[in-house]
């Protein structure tokens, strides 16, 4: 049963804590020596009735039926245990050393950008009246009478004695003033992007190692950890 890894800890159906498993084998399970067993103690894992999330391993028999079917097979079931303690002990003896990983975490900063307005330009055209003069030759025509002596027979057409009055156009330039809009100026508005060094602050949280001994011998009298 893939469920099943060392360190689960095992209950009986009537809730009661038998240990922790040490070993996971093809069709069974070792639950460590403890208070309820004498030695380690070989389950089988068709016993398992379910398996929680949390680590928990419960049984179908209860603490009395273990306690049954202990006595009738405690040779089998006491070199089994055996067999796997020396086991694990020999593996313990032949590595020397073992090693604890335990995480320690802090939390970083990690700054991230948004642009936001930060203000505006405004640009405001109004619209101002003023009086403007300019100067412009103009033509116009004055009359001016002159008499001169002819001296000389007069035509058909001239001599009709009749009473006419003759009409001459006298014209001069008026001014007519048209406006017509002109572009004077532009007004040019440009951005340009500055790179300044801001500085930030925010709380963040890390974890720190404390560490206290109990019944350990110190292998290096150097070691300051748990100062």
């Amino acid at each position: 049963m893939e469920q099943i890894r060392k360190g689960m800890v095992v209950h009986s159906s009537d809730g009661e804590k038998l240990g922790k498993v040490v070993a996971v084998r093809s069709d069974t399970f070792i639950v460590e020596k403890g208070l309820f067993f004498p030695v380690d103690y070989s389950c089988r894992l068709a016993d398992i009735t379910e398996v929680r999330g949390d680590g928990d391993v419960i049984l179908r028999l209860s603490k009395g039926e273990l306690e049954k079917g202990y006595a009738g097979g405690e040779g089998e079931l006491a070199e089994e245990g055996r067999g796997t303690r020396e086991s694990s002990r020999a593996e313990m003896a032949a590595s020397g050393t073992r090693d604890v990983s335990v995480p320690v975490s802090e939390e970083q900063l990690q700054v991230e950008k948004r642009k936001r307005k930060a203000g505006e330009v405004r640009v405001s055209k109004n619209v101002v009246t003023e009086e403007k003069q300019v100067t412009v030759p103009v033509t116009r025509e004055e009359v001016r009478v002159e008499r001169v002596p002819a001296g000389r027979a007069a035509s058909g057409n001239e001599a009709r004695f009749a009473n006419e009055n003759i009409s001459v156009p006298v014209t001069e330039e008026e001014l007519v003033v048209n406006r017509r809009p002109v572009v004077r100026e532009e007004v040019r508005i440009h951005t340009e992007a500055h790179q300044e060094e801001r500085p930030v602050s925010a709380s963040v949280r890390r974890e720190e190692v404390d560490i206290h001994r109990e019944g350990a011998r110190r292998s290096d009298p150097d070691d300051d950890l748990d100062r």
